[in-house]
């Protein structure tokens, strides 16, 4: 596992998750709009401020490849313009994603709306990553003759990884009941894929630290202050 200090993990989400650095100043109480540049907010960064990376596209067989390497990966549903997600185990196989549930939200509401979306993704560093998208849709594989090969097939392909049954078959108490332990088999079919791949840019020559002893660059002049003054 992958342990990233709390600057690494803005340097590394800073863009994408901008409420996080109103978070980070809540310890000065001050506004983070305050601490933040004008080309910020206009989108004109200079070649100095931007972070020594590249992302690119990942083509499809390099998504294909990830998502038979990993185990954990995110399911997001939609029921009535609500959308919900919730993290899975998960086995790739021949365009379909196989999984383990017992019945709860997620189950209800994919037989209702089959159309989903499944994350999965691989962090070696904060510069170097790749992450996966799924479109697809839901397939439940009842315990009926028909789908019998099929729920043997996803047992067999779920039971390679330890401790696979979790967290789908655990006993869950809600609003003071424990849920029904009824296991359901189902796999998502892929309709389609798309990733992406972050990795250092070694011809850059701007002037972002690239290292864990002195971070430094456009992101320390974002908050306003040095690494020592972080909790």
């Amino acid at each position: 596992m992958v342990h990233l200090d709390l600057r690494e993990y803005l340097e590394f989400n800073v863009v994408v998750f901008r409420p996080a650095l109103i978070w980070i100043n809540q310890r000065q109480r001050t506004s983070c709009c305050k601490l933040l540049p004008t080309r910020w907010y206009s989108g004109r960064l200079r070649k100095r401020d931007i972070a020594d990376m590249l992302i690119h596209d990942m083509t499809q067989q390099a998504s294909i490849d990830l998502l038979a390497r990993i185990r954990l990966g995110r399911l997001a549903c939609a029921h009535e313009g609500q959308p919900y997600i919730t993290p899975i185990y998960c086995a790739y196989d021949d365009n379909y994603l196989y999984s383990f549930s017992t019945l709860g939200q997620k189950i209800a509401w994919m037989r209702a709306n089959p159309l989903v979306c499944v994350e999965a993704d691989e962090l070696v560093s904060p510069r170097d990553w790749s992450t996966v998208i799924v479109f697809g849709r839901y397939e439940e594989l009842p315990e009926t003759r028909e789908y019998e090969a099929h729920r043997k097939r996803a047992y067999d392909l779920l039971q390679r990884r330890p401790m696979w049954w979790e967290p789908g078959f655990v006993k869950t108490v809600l609003d003071g009941k424990p849920r029904p332990m009824v296991p359901v088999y189902f796999r998502i079919h892929i309709d389609r894929i798309s990733g992406h791949r972050g990795v250092p840019d070694t011809a850059s020559s701007g002037k972002f630290c690239t290292t864990h002893e002195r971070p430094g660059g456009w992101l320390e002049r974002v908050f306003g202050y040095g690494r020592n003054t972080l909790p």
